[in-house]
C-alpha cells in the first residue's frame, strides 16, 4: 500500500501600511501585533536572497531594497544568518 502525501505551499505578499500595527491572532491562537520590529524582522529574509544571488551571480547588478538600505553588511547570505536569521523564519509569518 503506497502513502501519499500532500503538501501545500500558501505565498502571499502584504503592502507595509497594510500589516503595520495591525492585531491578529495566530492560527495557534496567539494574539499578536505586527509592530516595525516584528516586519522587519520577518523582511530581513529579502536582503539575505537579495545578497545569496548576489554571491551566485556576481556579475549582476543587485537589486536594493530600499527599506534595509544601509543593512546589507548584517543580511548576508551566511552560515551565521542561516542560522540565526533564516531558522524557523515561518514563525515570523504574518496573518491577516
Amino acid at each position: 500500500m503506497a502513502v501519499i502525501g500532500y503538501e501545500s505551499l500558501n505565498e502571499g505578499f502584504f503592502p507595509r501600511k497594510r500589516v503595520l500595527n495591525v492585531t491578529t491572532r495566530r492560527l495557534n491562537g496567539v494574539i499578536e501585533t505586527y509592530d516595525q520590529a516584528r516586519i522587519e524582522a520577518r523582511t530581513r529574509i529579502i536582503q539575505i536572497a537579495i545578497d545569496a544571488r548576489r554571491q551566485r551571480f556576481p556579475q549582476e547588478k543587485s537589486y536594493v531594497y530600499r527599506p534595509l538600505v544601509g543593512r546589507e553588511d548584517e543580511n548576508r547570505w551566511n552560515v551565521a544568518t542561516r542560522a540565526t536569521v533564516l531558522r524557523n523564519y515561518n514563525q515570523l509569518d504574518m496573518f491577516i
